[in-house]
Order: structure tokens, then C-alpha cells, then sequence
């Protein structure tokens, strides 16, 4: 996963003091959760042509650091999306648990 959402993703989870181990095991787990929001985000805001590729790249099987590499050439506010459905899961996730 990109170093930047890591971090970012870390931050508003507020799992930093977790150990590192820790840490990694909550970013595979909601990590792909939030990559499948900004995913489905993203792909209204690319081109045709750009959803196409987006597409061939999932059918490849490209890796996750080819696909987001992909995604943040061609969407340059990526790391707002990122941010935004990292808080909303927080927020999701704490309505849970309080319920």
C-alpha cells in the first residue's frame, strides 16, 4: 500500500500507538475496504478511456502498487478521497460500535 495513505489511514484510525504488527494486520483488513470506496469513487471521475484501462488492470490481476499508481496519475485529488472514506469508515465503524 502507498506509504502516504498508510499514514494517512493510521492517522485517522488513530491506530498509531498500536505496534507495527498490529498496525499492518488493521490495514490489510480495513485497508481494502477503504480501497474499494475510493476505487468506486475514482472511477466516476475518469475518463472512458481511463476507466477502460482501470478495468484491464483489475482483469490483469496488476498489483496493488500498479493500480494506485495508476489511479493517483490520473486523479489528482486522490489523497482527499483517500482521507474522506478513511473518516467515513471511522465514523461507520464507531456508530457500530456505540449501537
Amino acid at each position: 500500500m502507498d506509504p502516504q495513505v498508510q499514514k494517512k489511514i493510521i492517522e485517522i484510525l488513530g491506530i498509531g500507538a498500536l505496534p507495527e504488527e498490529k498496525q499492518g494486520e488493521v490495514l490489510m483488513r480495513i485497508g481494502t475496504i477503504i480501497f474499494q470506496e475510493v476505487v468506486a469513487r475514482v472511477f466516476d471521475v475518469l475518463s472512458e478511456g481511463d476507466r477502460a484501462e482501470l478495468e484491464k488492470k483489475f482483469d490483469s490481476d496488476a498489483g496493488f502498487e500498479e493500480v494506485f499508481g495508476f489511479i493517483r496519475e490520473k486523479v489528482p485529488n486522490l489523497d482527499a478521497i483517500v482521507e474522506e472514506e478513511a473518516s467515513r469508515f471511522r465514523d461507520e465503524a464507531q456508530k457500530v460500535m456505540g449501537a
